[in-house]
């Protein structure tokens, strides 16, 4: 699961009132009702676009289903002669399409409003959309005065997942609908609400999964798609041998980096250390607190799991890892401490999330490797990555597991552009090996020293082929190079605390 569940996510005002468009009616297209819409661009200036909701069923599968209702936001492009719009689904799952939308559209890098209009949603129970699953959000806390672990987790959590879906069941939600399948036939309604024939899909992380259903159920209206940290229909749930994969390679160019080698000579055995040590012995840390005077918490091993493996996240915290592991080293505990209290007092802010990642669910086979996997001690952070969210939460969510539906091998013709980041623990490049046969007419573009974040903007290169991709063109698989700068070991402490 995502780090995401643990955000607060953005939220817009209260719409307006204004009838909104059935889905399912053709004269829609003419009666719309849009009102003025003012997004944030990406240097968080004010961008002009319109915002109107559209019904679509809760159940598409069942035709006497009760509807609810889609934002959706679209900025329009200033090219003469424009490409099929830009569907941008967003991650999570849980972001508002509607509030990020405008930020991907004004990128400075991406420039898609430059070749096509640009077309955000907030998908079902998120954002503007009704009913909105973000609020109330439901308290997963762990106590403080012993050192968490894996199984205090997942009992905390599952704890909030029930009250969560008791909450929304008895306000007469139909959860058993919130899942990546009937999100991507909400996509094709709205395509239709709006009166295109074919769009682009754009979508990152779970962006790209509920892309891959999209593409699975209606890729005859997609006319391309790109996709950024894929996460395949069987890779909800992150194998802990891809994790280890990546913290092994950080060890390797923290070895390659004489300011880093020099005071750790080999980075993976000292966190092997570290951790046999607080397995052994706990630290007792206080530290200063800015509302409440102090807090005082013990750490284990498995604080330490977590931390690490959330900072594979994204390349900024990387750069601070070997700085965490030189100061735990010195018995310098107060980072790892702030850390652990952070993750402990956790929340749940999206129903919708808990049930779209319970719905896509895992395969008996994938579930067997990752439980091989997380008990193999060589794979030190084992299956840290999922923390908050373990898939044995998922037995308190309404049945609703789309097996095969979902993860069985289909034929996708559509032009597909798949990017990859090395450094990537939860969405590695294996994902799109895994699936590449499914789309005969993709490319890989996978970038060194990337992870689960935007780094390959950075590459001159990267922004060349993705406007390639934009203009129709075709774009051939290659991979592209960024280096890794570690944050200096003996620097003030300002980075990783």
């Amino acid at each position: 699961m995502k780090t995401i569940l643990l955000i607060a996510l953005f939220l817009l005002s209260a719409r307006a009132d204004a009838p909104a468009a059935r889905a399912d009616d053709p004269s829609s297209i003419n009666s719309m009702t849009w009102q003025p819409h003012t997004g944030e661009t990406f240097s968080g200036g004010s961008l002009k676009g319109e915002l109107t909701y559209i019904q679509v069923p809760e159940d598409h599968f069942d035709t006497r289903s009760e509807t609810i209702e889609l934002a959706v936001v679209r900025y329009r492009t200033t090219n003469p002669n424009p490409g099929p719009p830009i569907f941008y689904l967003a991650g999570g799952p849980g972001a508002s399409g509607v509030t990020y939308a405008s930020r991907v559209a004004t990128h400075p890098q991406l420039r898609l409003l430059e070749h096509r209009d640009v077309i955000g949603i907030d998908q079902r129970g998120t954002g503007l959309s009704s009913p909105n699953l973000s609020e109330p959000s439901f308290p997963c806390e762990l106590p403080l005065d012993q050192p968490a672990t894996r199984a205090m987790q997942v009992a905390a959590f599952s704890d909030a997942v029930q009250r969560s879906v008791a909450y929304w069941q008895d306000r007469g939600v139909d959860l058993t609908t919130y899942n990546s399948m009937q999100s991507a036939d909400d996509i094709d309604a709205v395509r239709r609400a709006l009166g295109y024939d074919r769009i682009l899909l754009y979508g990152s992380s779970y962006g790209s999964h509920l892309a891959i259903a999209c593409l699975r159920r209606h890729q005859e209206h997609v006319s391309r798609a790109l996709l950024i940290n894929v996460e395949g229909p069987d890779h909800t749930w992150k194998l802990p041998a891809s994790t280890h994969d990546v913290l092994t390679k950080v060890s390797r160019l923290a070895a390659h980096d004489s300011r880093i080698s020099a005071q750790i000579p080999d980075l993976m055995h000292s966190i092997r250390n570290l951790l046999d040590r607080l397995q052994t012995q706990p630290v007792t840390v206080t530290v200063p607190d800015s509302v409440i005077g102090e807090q005082t918490v013990v750490l284990g091993a498995y604080d330490l799991q977590v931390t690490l493996a959330h900072m594979l996240d994204d390349v900024d915290r990387i750069r601070e890892i070997p700085r965490l592991v030189y100061l735990l080293l010195g018995n310098q505990w107060e980072v790892l401490a702030r850390r652990a209290i952070e993750h402990r007092h956790g929340h749940i802010h999206s129903a919708m999330a808990i049930m779209m990642d319970c719905a896509s669910g895992v395969s008996p086979t994938r579930q067997r490797l990752i439980e091989k996997q997380a008990a193999d001690t060589t794979h030190l952070l084992q299956d840290a990555l999922h923390n908050p969210f373990y898939y044995e939460s998922c037995r308190h969510c309404p049945p609703g597991d789309l097996g095969d539906d979902l993860r069985e091998s289909f034929t996708c013709t559509v032009p597909v552009l798949f990017v990859s980041g090395t450094l990537d623990a939860r969405t590695p490049p294996d994902n799109v090996e895994a699936i590449a046969a499914w789309f005969p007419n993709h490319a890989h573009v996978v970038v060194t020293n990337a992870s689960h974040d935007s780094r390959e903007l950075m590459s001159r290169e990267y922004r060349s082929l993705v406007q390639a991709f934009l203009r129709g063109e075709q774009v051939e698989s290659c991979t592209l190079h960024l280096p890794l700068l570690f944050d200096d070991v003996k620097a003030p402490a300002t980075g990783v605390d």
